[in-house]
Parts: structure tokens; sequence; C-alpha cells
């Protein structure tokens, strides 16, 4: 008897064990699929913000251009970040341990959502799109991402940026000269200005010859 209770409170602890162990797993692989949607929603966002820079430019509006500039690099930046939890994580699916990482994996967890919760503020194209409203909202939007942002880069950071903001206002006025009217690709040759003088002095012989057969 005394076996079989024993043989049964051991199954229990085991099972319970288990049961941690994959809870835990499974609160990875959940944290690992969000970072990786995120990820995705956020190189989108990059390229939104790219093209808003280059829309502010052309309206003028160039410190907002250079705002939407800082916003993709930041997002650039989290990506990496959030990648680099990703490969932790991954690892920790792999050989995990409860034991051992019960800790390392609540902290994990902790970190993952913060990064996530700062990824989804910066990456909803509703909202962005404020930034080209010459509005008190497009002005007070502009402010907020300001202080999101602010502290976020060092001094070489900025100068990248203006850097970046440089080649891009110089991107758009080559685009501009592109879409000007073109010379003529067919020159005009000498043999086409010896043929209209000829034309000019048959001209002139016809109207000579008329004039004598006129009088």
């Amino acid at each position: 008897m005394g076996g079989l209770f024993t043989k049964s409170k051991k199954e229990s602890l085991n099972s319970q064990y288990v049961t941690s162990q994959d809870q835990a797993i499974l609160d990875l692989k959940i944290q690992r699929d969000k970072m990786k949607t995120y990820i995705k929603k956020s190189e989108k966002t990059i390229a939104h913000d790219k093209e808003l820079a280059r829309e502010l430019l052309n309206k003028g509006m160039k410190d907002r251009a250079l705002l939407m500039l800082k916003k993709k690099k930041y997002l650039e930046r989290m990506i990496e970040k959030t990648e680099m939890q990703l490969d932790t994580i991954q690892r920790m699916v792999n050989d995990i341990e409860f034991a051992t990482i019960q800790s390392e994996v609540v902290n994990k967890l902790r970190a993952g959502n913060e990064a996530l919760k700062m990824m989804n503020q910066m990456f909803n194209l509703d909202e962005i799109d404020k930034i080209m409203e010459e509005t008190k909202e497009g002005a007070q939007f502009q402010e907020e991402i300001s202080n999101m942002l602010s502290g976020a880069f060092n001094e070489q950071d900025e100068e990248d940026l203006e850097a970046e903001l440089e080649r891009l206002t110089e991107q758009q006025m080559d685009e501009k000269l592109i879409g000007l009217p073109k010379v003529p690709e067919n020159d005009i040759t000498n043999e086409d200005v010896i043929v209209d003088k000829q034309n000019i002095k048959i001209s002139k012989s016809k109207k000579e010859t008329s004039k004598v057969l006129a009088s």
C-alpha cells in the first residue's frame, strides 16, 4: 500500500513539473510569435516613414521630415534588439530546463513585453499620417513623437540622420531634374542647314522667274 501511495505521489509531482515546464515553453513561443508579427509590421512602418519624409520634404517641412527619419532609425534599432531577444527565446525553447532558468524566463518575457509595447506605440500607420497635416493636430503629433524619441540618439546619430536627410533632398532634386523637358536627341546637322538654304534659293528663283514672266 505504502508503495502505491509513494508511486502515485511521484507521478503527481512529475505531472506538475511537466505542466509547469510546458507552460513556460508555451509562453516563450507565444512571445516569440508576437515579436515576429511586430517586426513585420515595423518593417512596413519603416518604409512608410521614409516615404512620408520624402513627401514632407516636397512640402518644405524639413523639420518634420527629419523627425520621420529619426523615428525610422529608432524602429530599426528596436527591430535589432527584438531579433536578439528572439534568438535568446528560441534557444530557451530548444533546450529549456525550467528549474534553472525560471527567473530568466520571467525576465526575458518582461523585457520582450516592454519592447513590444514601445514598438506598438511607434507603428500605427493611421496615426503617423497626421504628421502630414498643416494643422494644430499635426503640430501636436510632431511634438508627441519628438518627446517619445527624446534622448534616443547621440551626436553621431544626429549627424547620420542629417546626412540621410541631405541625401534624400538631393535625390528628390535629381528626380525633379529628370522630370524636366529633354533636349531633342537629334541635333541639327550641317546637311540640314544646306538643304534649308537650297530650298530658300529655289524659292527665290521661282519668285524671280514669276516676276520676269509677269513683266
